[in-house]
């Protein structure tokens, strides 16, 4: 057993957030400090396995280790009768910087891995592709338009997954139900900046650091291949995943479709007169793009209020859906990897914990082979500043509606 190095200590209270339903009494030494730890082990002896193609072997994969402690309760669980007091295991980590302590339900986290549908993104490449040769325009746009969605969700549980495996490597399901989409994206840019986090990376912080992890133990020169090439994808999706734009217009696209699905294009052209607009032949077009979407970015509080807003900036994006294709098949496979390094730290055999990759490497440029001449725009937008005006109450804003019974307002 190697040297123990300790990523970052944190202080927790009396509580502890329970995953199960049990009443757990805590002894008092696993209420002061909780430590995460990373510990280097000897390799497991273990068969080599053949996965794909036919160079590439996988020798041994040195597992990962989280500190447990045990804490003693009573099980209430459906249907157990044994009321006896038994060890529980404690599981702590960090979500991003926000610390956790879990009861460590490893038979919930195994079926939880088994359960992943690793071709799920793969077919929704298949199912929408062939939509964007329709001769039917509003067909190629309804296709682009779910190919961005699926492509989006994609992206998000894929590095969802990656981060729950470095902050918390042997219970990646609490990770998963407790992180938050601001946590998610702090844990993707510090990747981005190579900004130092508490996490098992042993090598420093970057996403060829990330995929050298997932993919330890497949053999030279396999291995680094395989990290210079899910490195560089991940990388590349996770510059377009951390961009401000990227939230904002996937909600807008999933929640109520506020977003305007359609190409744009833009022309500039000088004014005859201030505030008339230049007569077309006049234009010139810059660039635009067949497919992308128009949505308002997040509304602006005004200032010195506390409930009211104003819209803000409209934004247009543009889109390559063949693009979100390609890289949809290849999230799959990155998705399939990833959950079968958190299979191997479930203590699951190799043999059942595949690893797959592109039989062609240049598969992984395909994403960014076709880009629109115009990536981004923005437009429209200013701050209001109000005068002799009272902002309502809530209370005032309930008389807005028509009294059925006494009613408030929470």
């Amino acid at each position: 057993m190697g040297e123990t190095k300790y990523a970052e200590d944190f202080r927790v209270g009396d509580s502890v957030l329970l995953l199960c339903k049990c009443e757990v009494r805590l002894l008092p030494e696993h209420r002061a400090i909780v430590s995460l730890a990373a510990k280097s082990c000897r390799h497991h002896a273990v068969p080599q396995v053949l996965y794909l193609c036919p160079h590439a072997v996988v020798d041994s994969v040195p597992p990962i280790q989280i500190d447990e402690s045990k804490a003693v309760g009573r099980s209430l669980k459906m249907n157990d009768h044994d009321e006896r007091e038994k060890p529980v295991n404690m599981i702590r980590f960090l979500i991003d910087e926000r610390p956790h302590v879990f009861i460590h339900d490893a038979g919930a986290n195994l079926r939880f891995l088994q359960s992943i549908d690793r071709d799920y993104w793969g077919y929704q490449s298949a199912a929408h592709l062939p939509g964007l040769d329709s001769e039917d325009e509003d067909h190629r746009k309804r296709a682009a338009a779910a190919l961005r969605v699926a492509y989006s969700q994609g992206l998000e549980t894929l590095f969802a997954l990656l981060a729950a495996l470095l902050q918390c490597p042997t219970f990646p399901l609490g990770w998963l139900l407790r992180y938050k989409n601001s946590d998610l994206r702090s844990v993707v840019r510090k990747i981005n900046a190579n900004e130092p986090f508490p996490s098992f990376l042993r090598a420093g912080v970057s996403w060829h650091a990330v995929a050298a992890i997932v993919h330890e133990g497949m053999g030279e020169p396999k291995q680094q291949e395989l990290a210079d090439d899910y490195g560089t994808l991940w990388k590349g999706l996770a510059r377009e995943f951390a961009e401000d734009h990227f939230e904002p217009e996937y909600n807008s696209l999933k929640h109520g479709m506020r977003a305007s699905v359609g190409g744009f294009s833009v022309s500039i052209g000088l004014q005859s007169e201030p505030g008339v607009r230049a007569p077309q032949e006049k234009m010139q077009a810059i660039g635009g793009a067949e497919y992308g979407s128009t949505f308002l970015m997040p509304p602006r509080r005004l200032p010195g209020g506390k409930l009211t807003y104003e819209l803000s900036q409209n934004v247009s994006i543009g889109w390559s859906p063949r693009g979100f294709a390609s890289a949809l098949e290849l999230i799959a496979l990155s998705i399939g990897n990833v959950a079968s390094r958190a299979l191997l730290c479930a203590g699951v055999e190799l043999t059942k914990a595949p690893f797959r990759w592109p039989e062609d490497r240049a598969a992984f440029d395909a994403p960014w082979k076709e880009r629109p001449t115009i990536g981004r725009i923005g437009f429209g937008g200013s701050t209001t500043s109000l005068r002799n005006w009272r902002e309502p109450s809530k209370a005032d804003i309930l008389k807005t509606y028509p009294q059925t019974g006494k009613r408030t307002l929470e």
